[in-house]
């Protein structure tokens, strides 16, 4: 019985000329196992995000996806939860509660289904998978497996029909990967659940494959069934993707099905020699330099009161060597790289470095601070030949003006390396570097690190990878207990070893001496190695750099700084009385003069530049016409009516009223078009930043960057937004502050301030520039919000309202509100550019708040 079919799919990610996928079909059976196989950036996750709306990507598709008969797109919310699992490579991404038992819970709960059965189904999934006994503990104390497995347990509470794992074991070491996939067996055969997973350590899901689909360039090129391998079905890119018992076998012309696990290939072997033993080849290394690293007895701990995680760790390296430290999640690798480069310090010991060191963190995003990758690359070296080497060595050509958060895991890994490499590091520290690699590139990899060393280079990696460390490595060692042991070539160190080794050693072992890679166990059979080198076409010419020269600052905008400086002390000692006579009668006029010296100051120190963003050109729709007419005609119409015929006694009916008019309309706006879980969490973060700031500042009178981040919101993502960022971030910061009767005309001046910053700048009819934006957030808050709130204070204290009240009222309020506008100012100036270009590229990405 089918369960999903996909018809000629094609997906172009948004801004981007080439399609990620492309003519794909592709039919699936309920309860059957398919293996996605291909290189990094081939459109295996793009694919796998296809198949549950809630994570499908902004972009442009075509073609059909149709599940259990009906199109996937009409799913609801409650369907897709249900019915689709989704687990990835990052559990910390995944995990949303702080105990087991609770995110075991968190989806029912979420459904709404009673705490009866809550409590039997987490029950039974502890037990299922096995994590019965840490049912209770905080998730912190989980290792990378615990939380993966626990990923999945929390994705199979509602007993989906279709699980989907994209690179699922990638953080993992062999053991935990496994164990995963042990439970992901256990849930296709005893539970029936189909199961789609993509994923480059392909030596633990082959033997669960009832399929495997080859993507190239976004296209599905092969389709076949493990056992049918054959030497003429098999491309030399999807054979050097095969787990290592399956490359043997083809390699070798074996007869038979195509073994599919190290025993199976064991049996076949066995046979094939039929009692001979046989020897592969040592491998030679040359003889290292100097020492390049040296760590003496070192003791590191994270507490105080702790366990030690490095304890009397000892570790020698030497120039020209590539060192490999395996271990299991939590051993302390991390760490002791962080150690080696000088980013933590040893609690005890001595920890000696000769020579430049540079680290790839787990997280390669952590590297990237730019917009485009060429920006991040130029910033390590300015030299147009070595740029295009490296660039070309690592296969970015085509990348180089890609955002960096764009980047499949494999290809942010290569332009991590390649950012590295233009630092010409003497020794160089790598974290877990094959992570979602592909076969192909980690031969390139490794040739690659092989050529450092031969340079004279210290390369250091920690890796799950046993076969990556078995075939390039000169050195491997394990880290357990905090110390290194087991130090010795990759031939005697994986030869020794039962679980942290390679198929090829376990498919070998007694049959064939020293050989721990499959191209160890073929050229003792007398076969030939795959070729797995891709076809290279000419690199593109590189990115031209930015030869545009700064112009040349006018000397009117020089005179107009050190005229706004002079007039900005010239009115802090007015507004301070450090010159009492010459004021006495006038004492606004210093805080107007403040007013002009920031205005001026935005101005002459203005470079000009606006942030680039897509103008909305779509007109306004009906509802929103009349929400905004409510609240610029109702309002004023309820305020002159609660003063002229309430007798001023009814301020809080009237805030009340004024509060409803203001929100409601707004609110319903926005609930009305369903707005996804992502627009959601980005007003609640805007939101949340602007409390955050109130409190931070709360000992400033006035100086607060409320406003700023209101204007902020509204100018990316609309008014609507900017609306209620605005006036959520008042009545939730009055909670610390205090709730009255002031608290609806805050949030509705503050509400107003987002509108019309949405207006203006989200349309288009002002320019995003640093300048523009900054003056607006300044009259923003001296005229809208002061114009509002300051008068309210007549209902607040029962005061007679007619013109001259209003007018006291607002001028009383000037001083501070022009403080106001001055630290807005300066808010908006420093961090609206930035800021603004962030969450444009949310929107565009995600296809945020589009009405």
């Amino acid at each position: 019985m089918e369960i999903l079919s996909l018809k000629a799919l094609s997906f172009t990610y948004p801004e981007q000329q080439n399609k990620a996928l492309e003519d794909i079909s592709l039919t699936v059976a309920a309860g059957e196992v398919v293996l996605l196989c291909g290189a990094s950036g081939s459109g295996k996750s793009t694919l796998l995000r296809q198949l549950k709306p809630f994570l499908t990507p902004k972009g442009e598709r075509q073609g059909s996806i149709t599940f259990s008969g009906g199109d996937i797109s009409t799913l609801n919310p409650r369907e897709q939860t249900t019915r689709i699992a989704f687990v990835g490579q990052d559990p910390e991404s995944m995990i949303v509660t702080d105990k087991v038992s609770s995110e075991l819970a968190f989806t029912l709960e979420s459904l709404g289904c009673d705490a009866p059965l809550i409590r039997r189904r987490t029950a039974e999934m502890a037990e299922f998978f096995g994590i019965a006994d840490m049912f209770d503990r905080p998730v912190t104390e989980l290792s990378g497996g615990q939380k993966q497995l626990l990923a999945l347990a929390s994705a199979m509470t509602v007993s989906p029909e279709l699980l989907i794992l994209d690179e699922p074991t990638s953080q993992l070491d062999p053991i935990a990967a496994h164990s995963f996939f042990e439970a992901v067996s256990r849930v296709n055969r005893e539970l029936g659940t189909t199961v789609i997973v993509s994923e480059h350590r392909s030596e633990e899901v082959f033997p669960l494959a009832d399929r495997l689909v080859f993507l190239e360039n976004g296209r599905a090129v092969t389709e076949l069934k493990p056992k049918s391998l054959a030497a003429g079905n098999v491309s030399p890119q999807l054979l050097c993707m095969l787990p290592a018992p399956a490359r043997i076998f083809l390699c070798n012309e074996g007869e038979g099905a195509c073994p599919a696990a190290p025993a199976q290939g064991r049996e076949w072997l066995t046979e094939k020699l039929a009692g001979k033993k046989l020897t592969a080849p040592l491998r030679e290394f040359s003889e290292p330099g100097e020492t390049s690293v040296r760590l003496k007895s070192v003791c590191f701990r994270y507490r105080k009161d702790g366990r030690d995680i490095l304890d009397h760790l000892d570790l020698t390296t030497r120039r020209g060597e590539l060192l490999g430290i395996l271990g299991g999640n939590g051993a302390g690798k991390s760490t002791l790289l962080n150690l080696i480069s000088g980013m933590k310090k040893q609690l005890s010991g001595k920890a000696e470095r000769f020579g430049k060191v540079l680290l790839m963190p787990q997280d390669p995003a952590a590297l990237f601070a730019h917009d485009r990758l060429y920006d991040d690359f130029t910033e390590m070296c300015r030299d147009s030949a070595r740029l295009a080497e490296v660039i070309s060595f690592c296969e970015l050509e085509a990348l180089t003006e890609r955002h960096p958060s764009d980047l499949s895991g494999g290809e942010l890994q290569r332009a991590a390396l390649c950012k590295l490499l233009l630092g010409e590091p003497d020794i160089l520290l790598l974290d877990e570097p094959t992570k979602g690699m592909d076969v192909l590139f980690k031969r390139r990899l490794g040739e690659m690190l092989t050529a450092l060393c031969e340079q004279g280079k210290t390369v250091i990696i920690v890796s799950h990878d046993a076969e990556f460390c078995a075939e390039y490595c000169t050195r491997c060692a394990m880290l357990f207990g905090g110390a290194l042991i087991g130090s010795g070539t990759p031939q005697s160190f994986f030869s020794g070893n039962r679980f942290y080794t390679t198929s090829a050693a376990r498919m070998s072992r007694g049959l064939i001496e020293a050989a721990v890679t499959a191209d160890d166990v073929i050229k003792a059979l007398g076969g030939v190695p795959p070729h797995c080198d891709p076809p290279k076409g000419e690199p593109p010419a590189p990115a031209e750099k930015d030869t545009e020269q700064k112009p040349k600052t006018p000397p009117v905008k020089y005179a107009g700084r050190v005229l706004s400086v002079l007039m900005f002390l010239f009115s802090a000692a007015g507004c301070m009385e450090l010159i009492p006579k010459l004021f006495d009668r006038h004492r606004i006029i210093p805080y107007l003069l403040m007013g002009v010296s920031v205005l001026l100051a935005a101005v002459s120190f203005s470079d000009g530049r606006r942030v680039p963003h897509a103008v909305t050109k779509k007109r306004p729709t009906p509802y929103s016409v009349i929400s905004s007419c409510v609240m610029l005609l109702l309002i004023p119409l309820t305020v002159y009516i609660g003063a002229t015929y309430l007798n001023t006694g009814k301020y809080l009916f009237v805030s009340l009223l004024v509060m409803l008019e203001a929100s409601l309309p707004f609110y319903l706006l926005f609930e009305g078009r369903k707005p996804e879980a992502r627009e959601l969490t980005a007003v609640a973060v805007l939101t949340a930043v602007a409390v955050a700031g109130r409190l931070a500042f709360y000992m400033l009178p006035q100086f607060k960057p409320v406003l700023a981040v209101v204007v902020i919101s509204g100018a990316a993502f609309g008014g609507q937004t900017g609306f209620i960022v605005g006036s959520l971030s008042m009545l939730i910061s009055n909670f610390m502050f205090g709730q009255g009767p002031w608290t609806p005309w805050q949030m509705f001046s503050m509400g107003i301030v987002g509108l019309l910053a949405g207006l203006i700048f989200e349309r288009g009819v002002l320019p995003r520039s640093r300048a523009v934006i900054a003056v607006f957030g300044f009259f923003a808050a001296v005229v809208v919000y002061g114009g509002i709130v300051n008068p309210s204070t007549l209902f607040i204290m029962h005061n007679e309202v007619n013109r001259a009240s209003l007018t006291a009222a607002y001028a009383a309020g000037l001083p501070l509100d022009i403080i106001h506008g001055a630290a807005t100012l300066g808010f908006l100036y420093a961090l609206a550019p930035g800021v603004l270009k962030k969450l444009e590229r949310l929107k565009t990405k995600y296809g945020f708040f589009e009405v």
